[in-house]
């Protein structure tokens, strides 16, 4: 009677090991450093038209918000906001150069643009394929076209005016802002040509919302931004949360974020940002 007991003990005692395993293994699968848990982040999965507007199209699976004329200006800002234009880009048949320059992977780039006009617009997604706990990189490819004239033979005259480009990553929880780069001008984000804007963060919970963000205030020959080849990768988390060396330049967190970072020390704000091209 006893060995029996003692075999029902063993097996059970198997049983939940082999179920802890299992759960272990899991969650190991959801977790990697490779997978990118965007979706649809190189807009190769469709696209939509925002409240049924022909000129503002969408990525499947992101949403979009742009300044409309009655938005309050801001600093040193002359004519109003106006609506911008937004494609997602079939580049099958484009010719070269503009093919290998404007599309940065796949068939499909995300443009918006206004001519002589301001424009910021908000392009953020709702993402639940985060873990709590584990650290993630948001990486956004982003190509500012912003064109003060054209020569003569019509080579791009690019605006010399740092400020007339802006550019954000945000990443928020349950509303509350968990990690933001602030506005970065040209000095971070060079106009003509791709740069890597980079955002690191922790989340509490098991949704977080992505949003890139730009803007040009000054009515330019051509206000236009590419994005193409977003991507959210799991990183190795930090064994202490405490400040490390990044490539320059870095970005002080906005006073919202970091007096959230004062309250949960959680996070780590970080920008890098580099050129993908020559």
């Amino acid at each position: 009677m006893m060995m029996k007991e003692i075999g029902k003990t063993a097996i059970f005692g198997l049983m939940c090991c082999v179920a802890v395993l299992t759960l272990t293994a899991f969650s190991g699968t959801r977790i990697d450093f490779v997978t990118n848990y965007i979706d649809n982040g190189g807009f190769e999965s469709g696209y939509y038209q925002h409240n049924g507007i022909p000129e503002v199209t969408v990525p499947n699976n992101w949403n979009i918000w742009y300044a409309e004329e009655n938005t309050p200006k801001i600093y040193k800002q002359d004519d109003p906001w106006r609506k911008p234009e937004t494609v997602v880009w079939n580049g099958t048949y484009h010719p070269e150069p503009e093919r290998s320059l404007f599309w940065n992977d796949g068939n499909y780039t995300f443009k918006a643009f206004g001519a002589w006009k301001p424009i910021w617009v908000k392009l953020w997604q709702n993402n639940d394929n985060v873990v709590a706990g584990q650290r993630y990189k948001f990486i956004v490819p982003m190509y500012p076209d912003l064109i003060e004239s054209y020569a003569w033979d019509g080579r791009k005259i690019v605006s010399t005016d740092p400020a007339a480009g802006e550019h954000r990553l945000i990443v928020t929880e349950n509303g509350r802002i968990i990690a933001d780069t602030g506005y970065l001008n040209g000095n971070d984000v060079p106009f003509l040509q791709w740069t890597d804007l980079e955002l690191e963060f922790v989340p509490s919970g098991s949704e977080v919302r992505l949003q890139v963000e730009f803007r040009g205030k000054w009515g330019l020959i051509n206000n236009g931004w590419f994005i193409d080849k977003i991507e959210l990768k799991a990183i190795p988390n930090l064994p202490t949360a405490t400040p490390r060396a990044t490539a320059t330049p870095t970005v002080t967190p906005t006073p919202e974020a970091s007096k959230q970072l004062e309250m949960q020390e959680t996070f780590i704000p970080i920008i890098n940002t580099y050129s993908r091209r020559n």
